[in-house]
């Protein structure tokens, strides 16, 4: 929930109970400029193109909320839903921020409250987002006024010198993220993950409420066929995602062809999402702990409509003290990924 400060030298007009709902079509345009009021040019693409902003809305893809000034009617305060697959139902809490000419400390909760009872009164699965460690009190709102729950810790993929249009802040280095879940669907699982792991994942299955069995892994290699996507993200992250979505004979294989590729190509770091719901799923993990691929989290719902474990290449150095987290349980994940990337590394 991040809140843009004003230029120097101007007063902030002050909102205290603003209005709060759904943009409008004819209002699109407003939200295309507001973002730019905030970010310049920075965010997702989308969000200054009128009709790729209309086309996701109309497609299901994206849910814009807006905060409105009661007494003038300007358009001063954003947030969104972004459907990655809408047929999933589990959307990315993000691109919310605020007009740096305003101040209203209950526009940020008011639009993320009402989007999440939209979620629940949709019967979409969960809500997950992208905390980046240096926005601790957006971190804190999360967990505290929403109940959102530390799942995820990514480290190096948030943008270098990402700022906010006009603010006289100095380049950054490659930031992290955390990322938190909310669950609405709480259907009991099996999910199969090696012992080394079972007692941090199910900490967090724990933190989040969400019923989960481990199984009895099979740790032969699989066989049958294998499905796996590569996904370059947008150029200012340089970082990229694999995507298992079948586990196969060929599996490691490809991911160790996808991983060799975008070393090539001089990536911060490649993301792994492998799914949990398969009895080969933790000999996969063990597999590509071998690559330099170490724990990231889980996530459940998220790609098909099953859990994900989250393994994360990272390529550049990072300051790990500079990762700032909110809570005991956000602090419990960062050490257990801290630590299991020393361990990968010591590996042969």
């Amino acid at each position: 929930m991040d809140t843009i400060p004003a230029r120097k030298g101007k007063k902030r007009r002050t909102v205290k109970n603003p209005e709060v709902r759904l943009a409008r079509s004819d209002e699109l345009a407003e939200v295309c400029r507001l973002a730019w009021r905030c970010y310049g040019f920075t965010q997702e693409e989308f969000l200054y193109d009128l009709q790729s902003l209309t086309e996701k809305i109309e497609n299901g893809e994206f849910k814009s909320v807006i905060g409105i000034d009661p007494e003038n009617g300007a358009i001063f305060g954003h947030a969104g839903f972004k459907y990655h697959d809408p047929s999933v139902k589990v959307p990315e809490l993000g691109l919310v921020f605020v007009d740096p000419a305003y101040r209203s400390p209950r526009v940020g909760p008011m639009m993320t409250q009402l989007l999440f009872d939209m979620a629940r009164s949709e019967d979409d699965k969960g809500i997950f987002d992208c905390s980046v460690t240096t926005h601790f009190f957006s971190q804190k709102g999360l967990q505290e006024l929403m109940g959102s729950r530390p799942c995820c810790l990514m480290l190096g993929i948030a943008a270098s010198g990402m700022q906010a249009k006009e603010l006289a802040t100095s380049k950054q280095e490659k930031g992290s993220v955390v990322n938190h879940y909310y669950a609405i669907d709480r259907t009991q699982k099996t999910v199969f993950i090696p012992p080394r792991h079972q007692e941090m994942v199910a900490d967090i299955y724990r933190w989040m409420e969400v019923p989960r069995e481990f199984g009895v892994p099979d740790m032969e290699p699989p066989t049958g066929a294998s499905s796996v996507s590569l996904f370059s993200l947008p150029d200012e992250l340089n970082a990229a995602f694999i995507i298992v979505h079948s586990i196969g004979a060929d599996t490691v294989k490809e991911i160790d062809d996808g991983l060799q590729r975008y070393r090539a190509d001089r990536m911060d770091a490649v993301y792994l999402f492998l799914p949990s719901c398969g009895k080969a799923a933790a000999y996969l993990i063990e597999q590509c702990e071998r690559l330099r691929f170490f724990f990231a989290g889980v996530m459940p719902h998220v790609h098909d409509g099953h859990d994900r474990v989250l393994m994360q290449y990272v390529d550049i150095p990072l300051n790990m003290d500079a990762i700032r987290v909110y809570g005991d349980m956000s602090r419990q994940l960062k050490a257990y990924v801290m630590k299991e990337q020393g361990r990968v590394q010591e590996l042969r």
